[in-house]
């Protein structure tokens, strides 16, 4: 019936002629998606009515087809019904798996130990695996389980047994999105609706086709990229998010104090939000907001995404290599987590260097404008890049090749699987956008050969000393930054 971005939703609310679609699917930016269920569900149904006509369904604690049941169940009441299936993970699949993970870890962590072991249970069903079976190594590939999440294996065979002690049964019903398509498909009793609010969206599926095609898709995604693109619609959003905040309180805020702002919170829309409204409060009567209230009463929270160390590290920038390496130890980073950070950056800058210095001289200059680089150098990489990919793939071969003759329990008769070895030794992995392959190259020139080699030789020794030697790591850190960054003689 309509599919429609966010801001869009208050004017399609005013405009339905017929009413509200049966099923409303809301999903992207966790911020945007419960404002605007809550913009849906107060024009549903109001909140003098809402403790009869609004129920909550829980997909971690109930199968699809009690939540349809309920859909279909008559109220009591006159007025609209509404079941709101909140922070679904109906659409997740397995590529979606670390998402998963992560809402895991973090009810774990919350001390919800129960809401984590059935999310988990959810997926082991998904999986079609047993308990037991996931601390297999098999049983984590099939899981697809991110060893990052863990601390040494502990925190799955931690949540594995408290499923086993706490006796949680693995629902395994039919596959819950066809259960619901059919559902949605047949319709639901007249002023009967389902919201369903969700981060993650898969427009392949045919349950997203239905909700399309029979209801109302609200679009509430913002991109995370770091184009110029992105950054514009991150900050509409934030704009959009401090308008209504301003209207409530009836203030303004001056452009410094709203850059000051993003600055302390980054695309945090939340945190933004929660910001803003005390300011609003500290500065009294005062109607303007200034940056000297924020820089007073906020204390930042942004926490500096470690690409931003591995942009600092590639442009040699001394200054914010240090900031955002103390802003990473400060928010929990681990030393040797920023140690293979640095190691990766040093790498692809090395694999640049190589790609410059194989041209013919004066195929590339320091101050090439992106489209020159784009329309000349763009050809060279793609060679190169195949040619370190087929000189990779060769090693791999002659690597498999030698275990064979070596280990008698691989002696078959199979045919030899070609298979595409994965490497960091490619430029362009994606050679549709050029531009950050542009940047590493420019980069690239702020050092010479020599300097490369001595950053990785730094960077090894940083990373024995964290390891070995007890010293405090930050100065370790900062110790193996300087050398590495400081201007050559």
């Amino acid at each position: 019936m309509a599919e429609i971005h966010y801001r869009e939703l208050e004017k399609h609310l005013a405009q339905a002629k017929n009413g509200l679609a049966q099923v409303c699917l809301i999903y992207g930016e966790e911020y945007l998606y419960k404002t605007a269920f809550s913009t849906v569900l107060d024009t549903l149904v109001p909140k003098a009515q809402r403790s009869f006509g609004y129920e909550a369904a829980d997909e971690d604690q109930e199968s699809m087809p009690d939540i349809i049941e309920r859909l279909n169940t008559f109220s009591m009441m006159s007025g609209a019904k509404v079941v709101g299936l909140l922070d679904s993970r109906i659409f997740y699949g397995r590529q979606d798996q670390d998402a998963a993970f992560k809402k895991i870890r973090t009810a774990w962590d919350k001390g919800d130990k129960k809401k984590a072991a059935v999310m988990m249970g959810s997926l082991l069903s998904q999986a079609q695996l047993e308990p037991a079976d996931a601390l297999s190594e098999k049983g984590r590939e099939d899981l697809k389980y991110d060893e990052s999440f863990d601390d040494n294996g502990a925190f799955l065979s931690d949540v594995i047994a408290f499923i086993n002690e706490s006796g949680i049964s693995l629902k395994k019903t039919e596959d819950p999105l066809k259960l619901l398509k059919e559902a949605i498909d047949k319709g639901f009793p007249d002023n009967h609706h389902l919201i369903i609010t969700t981060d993650i969206v898969d427009k392949r599926k045919s349950l997203y086709t239905a909700i399309k095609d029979n209801g109302l898709v609200v679009d509430c995604s913002v991109p995370k990229g770091d184009r110029k693109a992105d950054k514009d619609s991150q900050e509409q959003v934030l704009k959009d998010a401090m308008a209504a905040v301003l209207r409530k309180t009836g203030k303004t805020v001056e452009p410094s104090a709203y850059a000051t702002l993003v600055e302390m919170t980054g695309f945090d829309i939340r945190t933004f939000t929660g910001n803003l409204e005390k300011l609003a409060a500290f500065v009294g009567e005062r109607r303007n907001i200034t940056a000297a209230d924020a820089r007073q009463l906020l204390q930042r929270s942004k926490q500096d995404p470690i690409y931003e160390l591995s942009g600092a590290i590639a442009e040699r920038d001394l200054s914010k290599a240090l900031f955002f390496t103390s802003n990473l130890l400060a928010n929990g980073a681990f030393p040797l987590q920023i140690t293979a950070t640095i190691a990766n950056q040093l790498r692809r800058l090395l694999v640049a260097k190589d790609f410059v210095l194989s041209l013919p001289q004066g195929k590339w200059r320091n101050g090439m404008d992106f489209n020159s680089f784009k329309n000349s150098i763009m050809p060279n990489i793609k060679e190169y890049d195949l040619k370190n990919q087929k000189a990779v793939e060769a090693r791999e071969a002659r690597l498999a090749k030698a275990m064979d003759q070596t280990d008698d329990t691989r002696k078959d008769t199979k045919k030899e699987k070609k298979v595409k070895a994965e490497t960091d030794l490619i430029l362009a992995k994606n050679p549709n956008n050029p531009y950050p392959v542009y940047l590493l190259v420019v980069n690239s020139g702020r050092y010479t050969l020599p300097d490369l080699y001595n950053a990785v030789e730094m960077t090894c020794k940083a990373d024995i000393r964290l390891k070995s030697t007890g010293e405090p790591p930050k100065l370790v850190l900062e110790d193996l930054i300087l050398h590495i960054c400081r201007t050559p003689a």
